[in-house]
């Protein structure tokens, strides 16, 4: 009985290291001020995960991204900048889906981007 228990124990403590809940620190560490971006999304699959929609992230009227891994993916475009805004990826994949168009990164109205370290951009620019 007692073996049996402390196998239990350890099963229980492995799976926890192994898949810990992440959703609600996934939410903290990517919405640091609602009043910087906007993020349209799908979905967000742990820390260092996916994000996922029409544009995986959207930044408008001078508002700040920080990519440093995991995936950011786009219907359309994986970021989205507008209002003179700053994406900054310095790892992870930023990418689009569309077949015909749509792009990784899509700058406008003075907005800038610095990609470098192991960031992996795709889709057309």
């Amino acid at each position: 009985m007692k073996r049996k228990l402390i196998s239990f124990i350890l099963t229980v403590m492995m799976v926890m290291c192994l898949f810990p809940v992440t959703a609600l620190a996934a939410d903290e560490n990517l919405v640091d001020n609602w009043g910087d971006f906007v993020l349209a999304f799908n979905y967000i699959k742990g820390i260092g995960g996916t994000i996922s929609g029409t544009a995986g992230i959207e930044v408008t009227s001078g508002g700040t991204v920080y990519v440093s891994g995991g995936e950011v993916t786009g219907s359309y475009w994986g970021i989205y900048a507008n209002g003179k805004s700053l994406v900054n990826v310095s790892g992870g994949e930023v990418k689009s889906t569309h077949t015909t168009g749509g792009a990784g990164v899509v700058l406008t109205a003075g907005s800038t981007a610095n990609i470098s370290g192991d960031a992996i951009v795709t889709g057309e620019q």
